[in-house]
């Protein structure tokens, strides 16, 4: 039997408190598989638009939806160091996300920056 190590594949967490509840998919840097997954998708525009179709489905049923890009490393596996960090309300981008009467501003080129990101990870 292999046993596949914490940082080798995709994982979800799941956080709820009293101001949010959040759910998250970390992709670690070792995930080899899912980063050339995740490069696919964006390298091919009817991927792309896949998943911000799904995207606009999700955020169809929540009050909120935020995409996070954070890397970091850990001191001796237990310490987490942030060494860049993206984060944006997936309302910027306009349509189909941004709802009727909403108080986030459009900012398109957050789209173009978390494209940019995942197509030159190394």
């Amino acid at each position: 039997m292999e046993i596949i190590g914490f940082t080798s594949n995709l994982h979800l967490t799941f956080s709820i408190n009293e101001k949010a509840h959040d759910i998250s998919i970390t992709v670690p840097n070792s995930a080899k598989h899912a980063w050339r997954r995740l490069k696919y998708v964006f390298s091919d525009d009817s991927m792309e638009k896949e998943l911000f179709s799904i995207l606009s489905n999700v955020r169809s049923q929540v009050p909120h939806l935020f995409i996070e890009f954070n890397q970091r490393h850990f001191i001796a596996q237990r310490k987490g160091i942030r060494d860049g960090y993206m984060e944006f309300n997936i309302d910027t981008l306009g349509s189909p996300f941004r709802r009727m009467g909403s108080k986030v501003k459009e900012f398109p080129l957050w789209r173009i920056a978390i494209k940019e990101a995942v197509l030159n990870k190394k």
